[in-house]
């Protein structure tokens, strides 16, 4: 099945920038923010441990969240220059992509420079995820070598 991400959220915030591939973790509002905050320092190990990939691997953070600790992720999402942080508290996203299960083990994504979706599951908490997700951004990277080197 051929899917692509909708990454818009209003017409304040087009997340389609293009980029070579994008990492997308979602928490929806069944989420527990505080938990989902909680957790953001592994993503920073994440980043850092497959920091030759920076250039290439943009990671996007879209919560939505009806509470009132915005600016504690704002804030930490600004200092963590790597990455794009996200409030829709709208619900734009999910309502731009219905076909998103509900089910919060499917709302990680890796996507391609057309946003279609390459790779779904957490690095994190998935080794098999993190061995494919290291193995198409390796293939990606190998390919624009290939392809600056025939220019």
């Amino acid at each position: 099945m051929d899917v692509s991400l909708m990454m818009n959220l209003s017409k304040n915030h087009d997340l389609n920038e293009k980029s070579e591939i994008t990492f997308v973790e979602y928490f929806d509002s069944t989420e527990c923010t505080p938990c989902a905050i909680s957790r953001l320092y592994m993503w920073d190990l994440f980043i850092n441990k497959h920091k030759e990939y920076n250039d290439m691997v943009k990671y996007v953070f879209i919560f939505t969240a009806f509470d009132t600790i915005d600016i504690a992720i704002d804030n930490y999402i600004i200092n963590n220059q790597l990455v794009s942080g996200y409030w829709d508290s709208c619900g734009s996203f999910i309502k731009n992509n219905p076909h998103i299960p509900q089910n919060t083990k499917m709302h990680s994504f890796l996507l391609d420079q057309n946003n279609k979706i390459t790779l779904i599951g957490n690095p994190l908490f998935n080794n098999k995820i993190e061995k494919l997700l290291n193995k198409i951004v390796r293939k990606r990277l190998k390919s624009n070598i290939i392809m600056n080197a025939k220019e």
